[in-house]
């Protein structure tokens, strides 16, 4: 702009030299010469004219001048602010993708999960062992409980016969001398008193054992009843020997049943013959035994093991027929008979901890049992009674100790403390798991999940941390 104003303020003084000159020259025909002569008024008025546009002009140039200084100087400083804007643009930019990046991480962070699975290391043993076993339970040795579990089983039996009947009544009992330390004989149908008041004979000739060290010898024998008939069938009782009634002997030779005296019949009865009494009593028992053994795993305690053949049944023999067999008027219809067996389970129940502690401290040397020490098949091994026959009792209520075989594979682990391997794993880097694994010889396997994916550690957090142990079942 100021450029343009010059141009034109020199071109205007141009032109009004050159009519300043023409008029001179004009008026200088002769030797008259301008510096000499007095202007015209209308040459002094071109001249005042003159000026007044240059003075304008000048003015106009200064006023340009001054603009454009104005505006360079305002282009300066937008230029400068534009200058000093970019740099905090570019700064803020900056800090929004830094706190973008960690406001990612942060949720990458919060929303951070694991997943472990493990696989506990599983020890076997094979067993094929014997141990012994006590009532006492403050005794040092391994020790037993025992549960009785009463009942009684019914079967249809089929091609029986009723026929009149006179039977004698049987048992066996025990008999005692604590008269002398000599052996005592006694004929075969020698009579026996029972406290019931009904008299029953020795089978065959016996001699009973005499005291040794204070303790009365003794025989089992079996005795029948001396006339046949119900009424000689008995519950246990005590005997004596009728001939030495009034005698001292009467009180020294002494006996006692353990079990009932049964069979004896008088009149009409069911007959099945010896074949079908023996599969029928077999039948009946293996039935009655599975049945009580139902009742009694229901009725184990907590952390107590009962094995299928640690059991025993203890039964009379005697099978009873049900009133229903015979029709209104007593008689047998379509040769059929319902029977009934009574009897009683005796469970013998051993503690987990007690016996798993016994079989892998007597099969692995210098074996540190604790409480994270756990059997998982315990149940599955075989069981064996090893019965001497002087511990024998007269009624599985009375056994106090034993012998039992156990035969089978073991298998054994040691349970894992979740809290402390949790707490070790917190926060660190999943490549660093293994240095933690080290300490837990217990565990075989570790399946890790992390999420999100691209989280190079666990979290941080208890409840961030899904720990699975596959312990057998």
């Amino acid at each position: 702009m100021s450029k343009i104003l010059l141009q034109d303020m020199k071109r205007k003084s141009r032109l009004n030299a050159t009519e300043s000159s023409n008029i001179i020259l004009k008026n200088n025909k002769g030797t008259f010469s301008a510096t000499n002569r007095v202007p015209t008024e209308k040459e002094v008025e071109v001249v005042r004219e003159s000026r007044k546009e240059i003075n304008s002009l000048y003015n106009t140039l200064a006023l340009s001048r001054d603009t454009d200084q104005n505006n360079i100087e305002q282009e300066i400083l937008e230029d400068l602010k534009t200058t000093k804007n970019k740099k905090p643009r570019s700064l803020l930019w900056l800090i929004a993708s830094i706190s973008l990046i960690a406001l990612f991480f942060g949720f990458s962070s919060l929303f951070s999960r694991a997943e472990i699975t493990i696989e506990p290391k599983i020890e076997s043993l094979i067993l094929n062992d014997t141990f012994f076993a006590t009532k006492n339970s403050s005794n040092t040795d391994l020790f037993f409980d025992s549960i009785a579990i009463p009942g009684e089983i019914t079967l249809l039996v089929k091609d029986v016969e009723e026929k009149e009947v006179f039977e004698k009544a049987k048992g066996k009992i025990i008999l005692y001398n604590n008269f002398s330390s000599n052996p005592a004989k006694f004929a075969a149908n020698t009579k026996l008193e029972g406290s019931n008041g009904k008299i029953y004979r020795i089978k065959e000739k016996i001699k009973i054992p005499g005291i040794i060290k204070n303790i009365p010898g003794s025989i089992e024998v079996e005795i029948y009843a001396d006339e046949v008939g119900e009424e000689y069938n008995s519950n246990p009782i005590d005997f004596k020997i009728l001939n030495f009634a009034g005698s001292p002997k009467y009180s020294k030779f002494y006996g006692r049943s353990s079990k009932k005296i049964t069979g004896g019949l008088s009149g009409k009865s069911i007959i099945l013959s010896d074949s079908q009494k023996i599969a029928t009593l077999k039948e009946l028992k293996s039935k009655l035994q599975e049945k009580l053994f139902k009742e009694a795993i229901n009725k184990i305690p907590n952390n107590f093991v009962l094995f299928e053949n640690s059991i025993l049944l203890e039964t009379n023999e005697e099978i009873i027929f049900e009133p229903n067999t015979l029709n209104a008027t007593g008689i047998l219809e379509n040769n059929t008979a319902t029977i009934k067996l009574k009897g009683k389970l005796y469970g013998f129940l051993f503690s987990k901890d007690k016996l798993g502690e016994k079989i892998l401290e007597s099969k692995i040397k210098n074996f540190n049992y604790n409480d994270n020490i756990e059997i998982s098949n315990l149940d599955s091994l075989k069981f064996k009674f090893i019965l001497k026959p002087e511990n024998q009792p007269a009624t599985f209520n009375d056994l106090k100790e034993f012998n039992f075989n156990l035969n089978g594979e073991l298998k054994f682990f040691e349970k894992i403390n979740t809290n402390n391997f949790i707490s070790e794993i917190l926060g660190i880097k999943k490549k660093n798991l293994n240095k933690v694994l080290v300490k837990y010889p217990n565990i075989l396997s570790v399946n890790l999940k992390i999420s999100p994916f691209w989280n190079k550690s666990l979290p941080a957090k208890f409840e961030k941390i899904k720990l699975t142990i596959n312990y057998p079942k």
